[in-house]
């Protein structure tokens, strides 16, 4: 779905930039220093994709995505008939950092307690326990089963022969096999 695989642990203010454009908050694009606030607005832009099949500020060229992204979630089209989940990503993604709902009294459980989650009767403990069922299992024969996949073989990435140039550049890399044995 989308990697936050860039992250910095940060107390305060930061002001370098990475991530992909679509996800990056208005803060980041003037470049004015920024906090974990930028993290809601993040997850904000993720549950609009879930719910849509696109980004808010989806553009060509990143300098437009940045462009939609300054003049904020209240400029992103949502459908005519979106529900709660609307409202969730609108005070996620407010312009102010200090306003978006996780950041502002109450902290992390005005997530937790917002309609979109309450009326689907949300359980969040068996989130933490990690004991959640998930609302779909899709049936496979095996764990290289594709048919739930749309997947075509005209669209595979090429496959590229690896050539070791002998310079052991992966001597410390654990091997496809598990773990090298140092015993």
């Amino acid at each position: 779905v989308t990697d936050f695989g860039l992250a910095k642990f940060v107390i305060g203010h930061t002001y370098t930039t990475c991530g992909t454009p679509e996800y990056i908050a208005p803060e980041m694009v003037f470049g004015a220093g920024h906090t974990l606030a930028v993290d809601w607005w993040s997850l904000g832009v993720l549950v609009f994709e879930l719910m849509t099949g696109e980004s808010p500020f989806t553009a060509d060229e990143n300098f437009q995505v940045f462009r939609r992204v300054r003049r904020g979630i209240e400029a992103a089209e949502f459908p005519a008939r979106a529900g709660p989940w609307a409202d969730l990503v609108k005070r996620l993604c407010l312009q102010e950092p200090s306003e978006r709902l996780a950041l502002r009294p109450g902290g992390v459980k005005n997530v937790e307690d917002h309609k979109w989650f309450t009326s689907a009767n949300f359980e969040w403990n068996h989130l933490d326990r990690r004991t959640m069922v998930a609302p779909y299992v899709p049936a496979v024969k095996s764990s290289t089963d594709l048919q739930n996949f749309d997947a075509k073989e005209e669209n595979a990435p090429p496959v590229i022969a690896y050539k070791d140039p002998g310079t052991k550049w992966d001597a410390d890399f654990e091997e496809t096999k598990g773990p090298r044995s140092f015993f």
